[in-house]
């Protein structure tokens, strides 16, 4: 059940850490989405996605949290394009 995708996978991590300090629920808040869906992301099935706006949220948060964006909280050598 793991993500296919590297940016994918470390994605699921960031949202896991995240998940661990606020909770699922403040998470959905966050990213405008069903607590099952984040759950889904959190622990990495493979028919989880996210959709782009939902990305940008969660970068703008993580932004406006002083953590540097999805890139602040993944240490990765490739941008989120390349991957």
């Amino acid at each position: 059940m793991a993500t296919t995708s590297w940016f994918g996978a470390r994605l699921a991590e960031v949202l896991g850490r995240l998940a661990q300090e606020t909770s699922d629920v403040n998470l959905a808040r966050i990213l405008r989405m069903d607590r099952r869906r984040v759950k889904a992301l959190r622990s990495g099935h493979a028919g989880a996605t996210m959709a782009l706006s939902e990305i940008d949220l969660l970068d703008r948060f993580l932004h406006a949290e002083g953590r540097g964006g999805i890139l602040g909280l993944i240490s990765a050598k490739p941008t989120v394009f390349q991957s």
